[in-house]
C-alpha cells in the first residue's frame, strides 16, 4: 500500500466517525441524506489534494470545523519551538497564528502525544 493511501485511510478513520456522529441506523432519510453529504465531502476533499502538505491539512481543518459545528477550527504544531496554526478555518481577525506554546491546551496534547 502507498504512503499516501495509508494516510487517506488514517484519515477516512478519523472524519467518517465524525460525521456519523448524531447518526445511527435508525437515523430518518433526511438525517442519512446529511451523512452522505458528509462522506461525500470528505471523498471531494481526498480527490482534491495537492502536492503541497500544508493545504490539504488546511482543507481537512475547513471539513472539521463545519462537520463539528464549529465557531473556528485549528491545526496546531510545534515549528522551531513555536506553536504554529498550519491549518486555520474562520479565525478570528486578530488571531495570531505563530504564538509561544505554553498555555495552550494543544501544547499539552502535542506533548503528551510524544
Amino acid at each position: 500500500m502507498k504512503e499516501e493511501d495509508t494516510t487517506k485511510k488514517n484519515l477516512t478513520n478519523v472524519l467518517v466517525p465524525l460525521c456519523q456522529k448524531g447518526f445511527d441506523i435508525s437515523s430518518s432519510g433526511t438525517e442519512r441524506k446529511q451523512l452522505g453529504e458528509c462522506l461525500k465531502k470528505i471523498n471531494e476533499c481526498f480527490l482534491n489534494f495537492k502536492a503541497n502538505a500544508d493545504e490539504n491539512i488546511n482543507r481537512l481543518v475547513c471539513i472539521c470545523g463545519e462537520f463539528m459545528g464549529a465557531t473556528c477550527a485549528l491545526y496546531n504544531r510545534l515549528e522551531k519551538g513555536m506553536l504554529f496554526s498550519a491549518g486555520q478555518w474562520q479565525t478570528p481577525q486578530d488571531y495570531k497564528p505563530l504564538d509561544r506554546p505554553e498555555g495552550h491546551i494543544c501544547y499539552d496534547v502535542i506533548r503528551a502525544r510524544r
